[in-house]
Parts: C-alpha cells; structure tokens; sequence
C-alpha cells in the first residue's frame, strides 16, 4: 500500500469531503495519493467522514483506515497486524504522513533521540526514527491528530482486552494468525524465546498450518537454558530451528 496525506487542522472543514481514488478532499485533510490492494471507499458518517477499504479487516495486504471527525480530528487505523507502516512528520501548520518516508522527508540528518534511544537501548524505540522530525507509529497503535499535535493511543481490537472480561484473547489472535497467513503464501518464520508469548504464538501457529515452520532464537549461549528450552520446543512443534549467537557481528 502507498499512501501520502497532509493534514491542515485550521483549513476547511469535513462538510466539503469530496473525492475518490486516487485524490481525496476533506476539508483540512487532503489525501494526495494512494494505492491499495483493496478498493477504497469514501463514506459520510454520523461524526464526520471515513475513507478505508471496502474489505477492512480481511483480505491480503496492508490497510489503513482513515477518518475525520466533525470537529476536525484526524484518525488513522492500521490493519491489525500493523503491516502499513505509517510515518508522519510535524510543522507550525499541520502535518505529512505516508506509508513510505521518502516521499514526506525533506531531509536525512540523524535525530538526537535515536541516537541517545540507540545509545541507551541498543535500538531505537518508536515513533522515533534515525531521521530527526520523521517518526513511525509503533505497531498496535492508532494515530491522532488535531490543533494540538499528534497522540497515540493502543489499537481498539486490542483495548478491548483490558475492556471485555468476556473477550477471547487466544480466538483473537488466531483470526489474526489465519488472516496472516492467508495474504503470505509459503513457509514461515518465528523468533522463539522459549518464553510464554514465544511458545503461545508457536502453538497457535502450528495449530493454525500445517506449512514448515522455522523457528530462531537469539542469546549469547547455545547451550544456556533459553537456548536449550527453544530447541526442545522446537522438537516439539515440530519445527526447523537455528540458534543465533548474540555476538557483535551479528548485528553489525
């Protein structure tokens, strides 16, 4: 999916939207080109205007869903497996964002917090990115914005958690398994820790295809206890497992 859009808080209002693929006009927001591998579609609400694919939520492909409120905030869903990277930068009068940061970055210098993030962390966290004044919008997260800047807040599926005793988490997240599955053909990969999340997505994973599934685990030690749990899970499984040495060179 390509996208760029820009987003001018004080300008217009959501009554002008107008517009489909591949330009769009509403109001403060104009969506400057797109392509998707689900049709778009532009839909007036009860609170403002939504622009997302007709098949939000399945078929293959990374997906955002765009809406903006009657009182001009701007909202921006990704698909649940957090596949459409999306990146934003900021200025005095609105905002840029795209799926693809070379087409909204203006320039490449190194920013200080992901050097400093880099320096403390060994990576750098999100939304910063290496570029100073281009961030990403961490995966699971929604994306807001409105005359007082940008907001983030955790994916609605995934707030239902903490929300609804009565949610499935394990059904949850083996439609997301499926759904994932369905839009990548051929075998499968998976960093195992031995730990429960790991080992969890590796049940439900194997529950899920009956595809090879490859399996990786990343500590100083073969033979140290997260190194040896991998493997017997592995075996297990049923899965083609590789240990890699946590060295220098690894990551160089």
């Amino acid at each position: 999916m390509e996208l760029v859009g820009r987003y001018f808080p004080g300008k217009g209002s959501v009554s002008s939207a107008r517009g489909d693929e591949p330009g769009l006009s509403l109001g403060p927001l104009t969506i400057e080109t797109i392509t998707s591998p689900s049709p778009m579609r532009l839909e007036r609400t009860n609170s403002g205007a939504l622009f997302a694919p007709r098949s939000l939520g399945s078929g293959p492909g990374p997906r955002l869903a765009i809406s903006l409120r009657a009182d001009n905030t701007l909202e921006i869903e990704p698909d649940h497996l957090g596949q459409a990277d999306l990146y934003y930068t900021e200025n005095a009068r609105g905002l840029a964002f795209s799926t693809r940061p070379e087409l909204i970055a203006s320039h490449k210098r190194l920013g200080p917090d992901a050097l400093l993030g880099y320096l403390i962390f060994g990576h750098i966290p999100s939304p910063h990115t290496p570029f100073e004044g281009l961030s990403i919008l961490p995966g699971g997260e929604r994306f807001f914005a409105d005359r007082d800047g940008v907001y983030l807040s955790r994916h609605a599926a995934w707030a239902r958690v903490a929300a609804d005793p009565g949610f499935d988490l394990v059904d949850a997240v083996m439609r997301e398994v499926s759904c994932a599955l369905d839009a990548t053909p051929g075998p499968v990969g998976l960093l195992l820790s031995a730990g429960v999340d790991s080992t969890g997505l590796l049940s439900i994973l194997r529950e899920a295809t009956d595809r090879r599934i490859y399996t990786y685990t990343v500590s100083p030690d073969p033979e140290g206890a997260e190194a040896r749990a991998a493997r017997e899970l592995s075996s297990y499984f049923g899965t083609v497992h590789r240990h890699l040495e946590a060295t220098g060179e690894l990551f160089a």
